[in-house]
């Protein structure tokens, strides 16, 4: 997952941007059996979630476990730059055009590994105004600013503004060493070659 300095150097001077939103991505990882009964609960008899629930510490971790090979490889493939953050891709390129042609690309690929995309939730219209984690990036001339609604929240609350720049700088993701991702790469690396053939850069 990348914070709000990450997004600042990966952003170029005049990119245009579009963004996927995933539907319900926590619930497209399947627990495993051992593992179920810390996450039953009790109503009418006893049941259990079979995919990852909400809210549990670890699940933003999981999922962008799950999408990290995805995205490495759609990298590799084409000339776009790939910000994610849990159920959330932006995708950039200086050419408008070959940013919207590889958004359609991207889409199917996401559906092809199990992915919904949310439609109310994603901007497959290239733009150089796009709203990600909690602020308004003008890609036309490199500026950022927090939304309306989080502005007035800091302007009456200085402290949550110190707490919520805390949390952001100093967030960082661990790799869990238990996942054994070979063969799940491997089979990802095949997959996307077929869907992304090697690219001649922009038409």
């Amino acid at each position: 997952m990348h914070d709000l300095n990450e997004v600042k150097q990966i952003i170029r001077l005049g990119d245009w941007s579009t963004s996927l939103g995933l539907s319900s991505a926590i619930h497209h990882l399947i627990v495993q059996a051992e593992s179920e009964p810390y996450l039953a609960f009790e109503f009418q008899n006893h049941y259990t979630y079979r995919a990852m629930p909400f809210g549990t510490k670890h699940s933003p971790i999981y999922i962008t476990t799950e999408t990290e090979p995805i995205i490495q490889q759609i990298n590799m493939k084409t000339e776009i730059r790939i910000i994610n953050y849990i159920d959330v891709i932006l995708l950039l390129h200086q050419n408008k055009k070959y940013l919207k042609n590889i958004t359609q690309k991207v889409i199917e690929t996401m559906k092809y590994f199990g992915f919904t995309i949310n439609t109310e939730k994603s901007k497959i219209e290239p733009k150089q105004t796009v709203i990600f984690l909690g602020w308004e990036w003008n890609l036309a001339n490199t500026t950022v600013k927090t939304k309306p609604k989080k502005r007035l929240l800091f302007l009456h609350d200085p402290y949550n503004m110190r707490r919520w720049i805390k949390t952001e700088t100093e967030m960082t993701v661990k790799k869990n060493s238990q996942i054994n991702r070979k063969t799940k790469l491997s089979k990802t690396i095949i997959s996307i070659s077929f869907m992304f053939p090697e690219h001649n850069g922009p038409s």
